[in-house]
């Protein structure tokens, strides 16, 4: 037995920017399908109150649609308890109903379970604003291998369900984390470093380019490259190449660096934040 498929145009206009100390945000959306037409805005605000807490509001209404104008308030806090741990809250109040949720994150280098909950424009919905909860869950099995879990919203505003599980087969990362000299007898030049967090630990599967030859961190958080000769070379630390899914944001790392001979290549140091 099959069912035709339902259809929706959705065109939609969003911005933020950043006033004073406030990150401010708006947008308007209109769709039509098969089962309703809407019209809705969106508006945010949110601000870092301390250096470990930060507050966001929400307001999402609709404009036109089928039933009367509905309307929710969301607002969060999100309190950094270590690099490792967040706590969040969450409270929303909608048609005269008002309900408090709870979730946070912890991060290590063994496992990444991320707790949070996300409002969607849904156009099949009869009220296109939906909450949900997102969870996400990161569980690294062997050095290179890890397990994700992730909640996701369909478009009829079910929750659902994906998993998957990655392992790099690349030798590029192996020859990161080995200590073996025979293919690199001809390059007697060194660039070194490692890669950790605020508090000391290591990260690994950080992607750090150097010049032009991309590398990524072993399971101590270690680099390193080999190069012909001691010339200078530009350094960055490329986010958006990690092995690691945890999210991280850069607190400090060189803009360059040169290759000495390995007796004498000094261990560069680049600290991140998890976020």
């Amino acid at each position: 037995m099959s069912a035709p498929y339902l259809r929706a145009t959705v065109n939609q206009a969003q911005g933020s920017f950043d006033v004073a100390e406030f990150q401010l945000g708006a947008g308007i959306f209109q769709s039509h399908s098969t089962v309703a037409s809407n019209a809705a805005e969106a508006f945010s605000a949110a601000r870092q109150i301390t250096n470990s807490v930060g507050f966001g509001v929400t307001y999402f209404r609709t404009i036109s649609g089928p039933v009367p104008s509905i309307s929710n308030l969301s607002t969060s806090i999100r309190e950094t308890l270590s690099p490792k741990l967040s706590l969040l809250q969450v409270v929303n109040y909608s048609q005269g109903h008002a309900n408090i949720q709870f979730g946070g994150s912890y991060v290590n280098n063994r496992i990444a379970v991320d707790v949070d909950y996300q409002t969607l424009y849904m156009p099949f919905l009869v009220n296109p604003f939906s909450q949900g909860i997102s969870i996400s869950l990161r569980v690294r099995l062997f050095r290179s291998t890890q397990w994700n879990v992730q909640t996701f919203r369909s478009a009829d505003g079910h929750l659902r369900y994906t998993t998957s599980a990655d392992t790099l087969l690349t030798p590029r990362f192996g020859a990161v984390g080995s200590r073996g000299e025979d293919e690199f007898k001809h390059l007697r030049y060194m660039v070194r470093g490692h890669v950790q967090d605020e508090t000391g630990q290591p990260i690994e599967g950080a992607a750090i380019r150097i010049g032009e030859q991309l590398v990524f961190t072993n399971s101590d958080g270690e680099f390193f490259i080999r190069r012909k000769n001691a010339a200078a070379m530009a350094l960055e630390v490329v986010l958006t190449e990690f092995l690691n899914s945890a999210p991280f944001h850069l607190i400090s790392a060189p803009p360059s660096v040169k290759a000495f001979p390995e007796a004498a290549a000094p261990d560069i140091v680049i600290v991140l934040a998890r976020k």
